[in-house]
């Protein structure tokens, strides 16, 4: 399919005096959905900083008229990264590389018994020789379409060659065609990956230690093949990046997710301030916790959803499940509690969605996003959007520094009226372990139970779950909260706060501290415990900025109300923390990355380095 090689200047024999950006992106099919916005947002960029843009899509992609008519638009690649052939889609993928083959091999079937073995392992045989043909058919077709762009596109010295989305099988199915065209060792190649290869946080790498090094022998043989590239390679975030430096195949470098412009020019439509609605974008997914709408709805309707001064948005396709409201009656004229809106939408109609949101909604499995970046919200910190998140990710360490810093500053006006100091603490989960908890009596005139903890070893990945629970004299006056922390990493040696409310009702607090996520014992330097007051008994405060971070499901509906009853606070906020983020996640900075990195090589500093054709920079 190669209609339209010889628009926008393809024709070889046709002068051009612009160097090109081109970027490659096999699993941009559409004109919805984060491949577009990103693809689009860099090429923009690109295009501004004084190159012509060419875009080489997946066969399915019918590009919209404007970007038809300005850009040149390549669609060819017949297969995307979304395949049963990469580790990251999980028990359904059996890659070579990290699966063991269904059928025995020979060797090892018992003496005397290996026909019998073997005719009985047939059927394996089958499905190995199946998945290993149709395996080495996606590599083909993938060497075929860069052969066909290649071959089409004259690429010069001057050009940047850019693949934002790359997964260890798209990296073998390249190294197939830059091993065979002995040309494309004089260019400079850039590789974006974007998904994990280990699963959770860094304490539970060691466990997964046979896919480390499956991964390392899998980039140590496509590089092998290919030692006179020049590759680059990069990540979508730090943690992501730090995973893929395990391998020893070169330095991995994160480049912040780029977000579009136009986030920055679009101010909230005018509107009465409820209902706020708080919205779910993108697409659903399993791990973006759709099942859990409904208890959340159901925790906060009598006063929230069903009194109409909150409304969930969610976005879905029409065959999701709706999400369930509570049988209680809704306050009567109050708008739907719930409204879905379409999934995919047009380009326009998303940014719409995203600068019309009051309250962005992060249901995320916090295990599942540890490392991987979310491009949904990027956008809505952009757009000046407060957030609420899961605690122990990514999603949070975007908010932590914010949060943190602001909770410094209330606890500075602390009036202590309860201590409890801790120093040299090992929490373990073995069974002897000393159990780290203590009961306090709460003063009178106490209004929040301060916690700060120093990590020995701030370690990534090494967060503790500190939990609350209060006993009082009225009734239903137990009642239990709970955060989750990590080590302050913008400010290594500072010790992390937590706030946790204390009840009006409260007459003791048992406050106990655990490991939050793993089996990995965690070394503490101190902990201080402390009851005192904030502010006026009388008048509830904020207890964050930007948005709030969730610990657990349950959670999610204290943080949710934390945000909507100080709601002004933090919108406010949100604004003023857009401005540093959008600086930060602007796509120019991708481009920037990108042409340093180029001239980096091509001027031949790295050429004195004998390293530098296997370890790209």
């Amino acid at each position: 399919m190669l209609g339209g090689l010889n628009k926008g200047g393809l024709n070889k024999d046709c002068p051009r005096t612009m160097a090109r950006f081109v970027l490659i992106d096999h699993s941009l099919t559409g004109v919805d959905g984060h491949h577009f916005e990103y693809d689009v947002n860099v090429a923009k960029s690109a295009e501004a900083s004084g190159y012509e843009p060419v875009l080489v899509t997946n066969a399915q992609f019918e590009p919209p008229e404007e970007i038809g008519r300005q850009w040149t638009v390549v669609p060819l690649f017949a297969h995307s990264s979304y395949n049963h052939y990469t580790v990251f889609c999980g028990a359904g993928s059996r890659p070579p590389d990290f699966r063991k083959p269904l059928a025995t091999p020979w060797r090892d079937y018992r003496p005397g018994r290996r026909v019998a073995g073997f005719l009985r392992d047939l059927p394996n045989r089958y499905w190995d020789w199946k998945y290993a043909r149709r395996r080495r058919r996606r590599i083909r077709s993938f060497d075929a379409s860069c052969r066909r762009w290649w071959g089409a596109l004259s690429i010069r010295q001057e050009d940047i060659l850019f693949f934002p989305t790359m997964t260890e099988f798209d990296l073998e199915c390249l190294t197939e065609f830059l091993a065979s065209t002995p040309e494309t060792r004089d260019f400079v190649w850039h590789l974006q990956f974007h998904f994990n290869f280990l699963e959770g946080r860094e304490p539970d790498y060691g466990s997964q230690a046979f896919r480390t090094v499956a991964m390392r022998d899998h980039f140590a043989r496509q590089f092998a093949r290919i030692p006179e590239h020049t590759v680059y390679r990069y990540a979508t975030s730090e943690p992501l990046a730090e995973q893929y430096n395990q391998l020893a195949a070169g330095r991995f470098e994160s480049i912040p997710y780029p977000v579009n412009p136009r986030l920055g020019g679009i101010t909230h439509r005018p509107r009465p301030l409820e209902p706020l609605r708080v919205t779910c974008a993108g697409c659903v997914r399993p791990e973006k916790g759709y099942g859990q709408f409904a208890e959340l709805v159901d925790s906060l309707w009598d006063d929230g959803f069903g009194a109409g001064r909150l409304q969930l948005i969610v976005q879905s396709s029409d065959s999701a499940p709706r999400v369930r409201v509570p049988d209680r009656n809704a306050r009567r004229g109050a708008p739907e509690p719930v409204r879905r809106v379409p999934f995919p939408l047009p380009r326009r109609e998303y940014m719409e969605l995203v600068a019309e949101t009051d309250i962005g909604l992060f249901l995320y499995d916090n295990h599942r996003y540890y490392t991987r970046c979310s491009g949904v919200l990027v956008e809505m910190l952009a757009a000046g959007v407060p957030v609420v998140v899961p605690a122990g990710c990514w999603l949070a360490e975007q908010l932590a520094d914010s949060i943190h810093a602001y909770q410094a500053d209330l606890i500075n006006g602390l009036t202590p009226e309860a201590l409890h100091r801790r120093a040299h603490i090992r929490l373990s989960q073995a069974a002897d372990s000393e159990r780290l908890d203590t009961v306090l009596a709460v003063p009178r005139g106490a209004t929040h139970l301060v916690v700060r903890a120093s990590w020995e070893e701030p370690s990534s990945g090494r967060y503790i779950r500190i939990v609350a629970e209060s006993s009082g004299d009225a009734p239903n006056g137990t009642a239990r909260r709970e955060t989750v922390i990590g080590p302050w990493r913008m400010r290594r040696g500072v010790p992390t706060p937590a706030i946790i409310p204390v009840p009006p009702s409260a007459v003791s607090m048992r406050v106990s501290v655990e490991i939050a996520y793993g089996a990995e014992p965690i070394q503490l330097a101190g902990l201080d415990v402390t009851l005192g007051s904030i502010g006026d008994r009388m008048e509830s405060i904020p207890l964050g900025q930007v948005g709030a971070i969730a610990s657990s499901p349950r959670e999610f509906s204290h943080a949710l109300r934390e945000v909507f009853d100080h709601y002004p606070h933090y919108v406010a906020t949100a604004r003023a923390f857009a401005r540093t983020w959008k600086a930060l996640h602007d796509p120019g900075n991708t481009v920037r990355a990108l042409r340093a990195n180029a001239a980096r090589a091509r001027s031949g500093s790295e050429a004195r380095d004998p390293r530098r054709r296997v370890r790209a920079a």
